[in-house]
């Protein structure tokens, strides 16, 4: 009896490996069979690549030289599993190949049918823990990943080959904000609620770049405040603590900071909440118009060619941008932040991509969450012309609510280019 048991299980276990066999090969198999998949270590040749031009640009003048970056790791960016398994994708759509000691990382296509480059990021290591705590960040890779989705499942030219030495024309800004402020503390001390809104953020940021207002005084109920704004100070300590203020090393400037961000809720109406601090973009704009020296053009749709030559190719000009949070979710991760979204965008990059022949545009955005996957990202992502922008606008088989109401659409990004038309009159801090 016992041995006849024993010749039961040999039996299962036999089955149980050939199934786990079976199933290994036909993993292996269906990758393989994907004439369109970049593997892990083509995507690292696709970044050394890409890096060796993107060094050698003034984009670059503040990163790692190119001698110091070293490839540490690949990521698979995880894509929301019910979108795209409902889409028939089920490959991985990008990769995070992260650089050594942090020294920032790339995102790339992994498929031949999508753009190489996503995004250049400054500093840092991808993880999972950075999206969700960024919400802007998520925002922007929630975008790329519904663009992806969009590019494999509706590709009818020649897949995009990226080969050795294939770009040309480069053109590069270095990015112009020194700050890398938040929404937590020390700036929201004075605020009611745990987030200073990412309008405020962008707004202070805007103005630490562009100093023409010396002092803020702010009055809420039986609340009030007041500071003079001593910006070569301010500037001087972000420069010495990585772009970051607090109250050890820089209580002055963080205080000054703090003040100016509750000042810009008040006067803009913000309404604190737990989970978020919303305020109006359009309101930003016209205080600025209205309340500064500094011109600033009205909030437009968003359209990544004309923002490029509104910026005048971001080399003395600031492009505060804006978007709704959507509905469709490629990413498969909880965003923490429930707000909008707000950020700012101070520089560029720029080549020609030989194997298609085709520009290739990076700009770059400070995401006003202390400097968290702030970075170079492909301009294209927030265009108008990405079907993936709007949930209405989604075919069938990629819209998860194609209702067409009002307030749904998924981004509706605009901008506005801001500028500093008299120098003279409170500069431009360089």
């Amino acid at each position: 009896m016992r041995k006849l048991y024993l010749i039961k299980l040999l039996i299962v276990v036999i089955s149980f490996s050939s199934c786990q066999e079976s199933e290994n090969v036909e993993s292996i198999s269906k990758l393989t069979s994907n004439p369109y998949k970049i593997s892990v270590d083509e995507a690292k040749d696709i970044v050394l690549d890409f890096m060796q031009v993107f060094q050698g640009s003034d984009s670059c003048k503040t990163r790692t030289k190119m001698r110091n970056l070293e490839i540490e790791s690949v990521e698979i960016v995880d894509a929301n599993k019910v979108i795209t398994r409902s889409v028939g994708i089920e490959d991985t759509l990008l990769y995070a190949v992260n650089f050594s000691n942090n020294g920032g990382y790339v995102l790339v296509g992994a498929d031949r049918r999508t753009e190489p480059i996503f995004g250049v990021i400054d500093n840092g290591s991808f993880s999972e823990k950075s999206v969700e705590e960024n919400p802007n960040f998520a925002y922007f890779l929630n975008l790329a990943l519904g663009k992806a989705v969009y590019d494999v499942k509706t590709s009818t030219t020649k897949a995009v080959n990226p080969g050795i030495g294939d770009y040309d024309n480069v053109y590069g800004s270095a990015y112009h904000l020194t700050s890398k402020w938040g929404q937590g503390a020390p700036y929201n001390v004075y605020c009611p609620g745990p987030y200073t809104g990412c309008v405020a953020v962008a707004v202070a940021q805007i103005l630490s770049y562009f100093p023409v207002i010396g002092n803020v005084s702010w009055q809420d109920n039986l609340a009030s405040g007041s500071a003079i704004l001593h910006w070569n100070q301010i500037q001087s300590d972000c420069f010495k603590n990585d772009g970051r203020l607090n109250t050890f090393t820089t209580p002055q400037s963080a205080n000054e900071i703090a003040h100016l961000m509750r000042y810009l809720g008040v006067v803009l109406k913000a309404e604190y909440k737990d989970d978020g601090t919303s305020m109006e973009s359009k309101d930003a704009i016209n205080w600025i118009n209205d309340w500064t020296s500094l011109k600033a053009t009205k909030l437009k749709e968003y359209n990544a060619n004309e923002i490029f030559m509104a910026a005048n190719f971001f080399s003395n000009k600031l492009v505060y941008m804006r978007g709704n949070r959507g509905k469709n979710d490629f990413l498969g991760i909880t965003i923490k932040y429930t707000g909008g979204h707000a950020w700012v965008a101070d520089g560029a990059f720029s080549a020609r991509r030989k194997s298609d022949n085709k520009f290739v545009n990076l700009y770059h955005f400070n995401w006003g969450w202390d400097g968290s996957n702030n970075g170079y990202f492909l301009a294209t992502v927030f265009d108008s012309s990405n079907p993936a922008i709007k949930d209405s606008e989604l075919p069938g088989y990629l819209s998860l609510d194609d209702d067409g109401t009002p307030g749904n659409y998924k981004y509706n990004v605009e901008y506005s280019v801001i500028e500093n038309p008299n120098i003279s009159g409170g500069g431009t801090i360089q």
